[in-house]
């Protein structure tokens, strides 16, 4: 059993968009992989902003809507 740890900044996303989040996961880990649709253990972890620490020019495209 594969296992994922999602590391995302605290409060930014509701718990629909972080379900959304774990299926996409999981449906990529099923194509990629080749793993059972059943075969799933995916945990998504929140940090606050002295947790989670990226460069600001990660994902620049979309940096003012991931970054704290």
């Amino acid at each position: 059993m594969p296992v994922f740890n999602a590391h995302i900044p605290a409060h930014r996303f509701s718990p629909e968009k972080k379900r959304l989040l774990a299926d996409a996961l999981n449906r990529s880990l099923v194509e990629a992989l080749g793993i059972p649709e059943g075969d799933r253990f995916i945990m998504i972890s929140e940090h606050g902003e002295n947790e989670l620490f990226l460069d600001p020019t990660f994902m620049w495209e979309c940096s003012a809507a991931a970054m704290p």
